[in-house]
Formats: structure tokens, C-alpha cells, sequence
């Protein structure tokens, strides 16, 4: 299962990314800190380029396995508690 969660979601979207965490579910946020919040995939703007940072920490708590190839090309990668 993959959950967006769109930018200006504020507390709504950290409520939702805290009840999501411990389940096997990919989330994918675009608001500062959400890798903070719980968010496996989050996506920034770099330069007018969307880019994006991956917690892999947090992919594994909730049972997931990430791609190599996909860590590869990720702007950043989490690999521990944010």
C-alpha cells in the first residue's frame, strides 16, 4: 500500500503518518521534516528540481524493503533515527 501525503497537511498529516508507521505501508510526504514525522519517501525542491530523501530506518520499522537503485538516485538516505 503506498499513503501521499501533500504538501500544507500539517498536524493532520503527522497524526495520519503516526497511526501509518508501524504498518507495512510506503509513505510518501512533501513537507520539510516529514522524514522526522515518520515519512519513508519525501519529496524537496532543490534548485527548481524535485528531488527526493528516503529514511530506509523507517522503511524497515515498518516492514518494508527499499531497492538498491532507488536508494541510488535519492538526493539523501536515511539510514538511522532522524
Amino acid at each position: 500500500d503506498v499513503l501521499f501525503i501533500g504538501e500544507g497537511e500539517g498536524e493532520n498529516g503527522a497524526r495520519v503518518l503516526t497511526v501509518a508507521r508501524a504498518r507495512p505501508i510506503l509513505t510518501v510526504t512533501e513537507e520539510p521534516n516529514a522524514i522526522a514525522a515518520g515519512s519513508v519517501i519525501n519529496f524537496t525542491v532543490d534548485r527548481d528540481r524535485v528531488r527526493f530523501e528516503i529514511s530506509q530506518y523507517n522503511a524497515e520499522r515498518g516492514g518494508l524493503k527499499l531497492n538498491a537503485r532507488l536508494l541510488a538516485v535519492a538526493a539523501r538516505v536515511y539510514r538511522g533515527p532522524r
